[in-house]
């Protein structure tokens, strides 16, 4: 068994992979043409009617996004995926491997080896990154004025 971290750019994925190709690919039906990169339908996480927006370009990055009107779901590319498999909103596991089976589907590569979507670290460093990411590493002295 591998027992190798990595790292996934969700930029490169979300720049990558058009919000239509993912609604395809998770078979999310019922979905009517609003513009040329718009679509509007049922909610597939609340059942609701005529509440669910997915664009092309939506977003902070125009890269994509996905809104309900009626419940609390909505997000990127990786968000549609973590949720269509269960996750909760937000949920770090989820967002994990739901980049990584977009990664699979659309790049077709399970590993990361020389892949410019994933990046390897062995396992000792990976505790020292999320240190640094959750702030409790502090990168130099700090100045008081």
């Amino acid at each position: 068994m591998q027992t190798d971290a990595y790292r996934i750019d969700f930029d490169e994925i979300k720049r990558s992979v058009p919000m239509d190709q993912v609604v395809a690919y998770l078979g999310i039906s019922g979905l009517r043409a609003r513009s040329a990169r718009q679509w509007k339908g049922p909610c597939p996480f609340c059942k609701g009617v005529d509440c669910f927006v997915v664009s092309n370009d939506g977003g902070r990055e125009k890269t994509g996004a996905f809104n309900c009107f009626k419940c609390p779901a909505g997000g990127d590319q990786i968000e549609l995926v973590s949720l269509s498999r269960g996750h909760t909103r937000k949920d770090r596991q989820g967002a994990f491997d739901a980049a990584k089976e977009l990664h699979e589907k659309f790049f077709g590569s399970k590993e990361g080896g020389g892949n410019p979507f994933f990046e390897q670290y062995p396992p000792a460093h990976q505790g020292e990154k999320d240190r640094v990411r959750s702030g409790s590493l502090r990168q130099g002295p700090r100045s008081h004025p």
